[in-house]
């Protein structure tokens, strides 16, 4: 149910992006858009993002903690590729320090990593 409603929500997230395919969307709506769900990643599946996990870096397969397994290589491979096409656009160094947080937090989160 839980998945269900994570879909759901990121679906209506989507809906203006569809709505606006008349016109091109401006290079500063772009930005915006790619800066907020670049931020919506982080504040919802990066594990250091949660005060009782402050060391947890790795990104959780569901939304806020509701799935804590850590044994799920595409929720990484997704996540890493969004943080690395953050940095490259963006240049910001806390997508760069994160990357670096993520690669620790691989052989202490994934039992496959180990």
């Amino acid at each position: 149910m839980l998945r269900l409603l994570s879909t759901f929500a990121v679906c209506l997230c989507l809906i203006p992006v569809c709505l606006a395919q008349d016109e091109p969307l401006s290079l500063q709506e772009a930005q915006k858009w790619a800066d907020d769900m670049d931020r919506a990643l982080i504040d919802n599946f990066w594990g250091a993002s949660f005060k009782e996990n402050p060391d947890r870096y790795f990104f959780n397969k569901m939304s806020r903690q509701a799935d804590m397994e850590t044994n799920g290589y595409w929720p990484q491979a997704h996540a890493i590729d969004a943080i690395t096409d953050a940095y490259l656009r963006t240049k910001d160094e806390k997508y760069y320090q994160m990357y670096d947080l993520w690669f620790q937090g691989m052989p202490r989160f994934n039992f496959d990593a180990r």
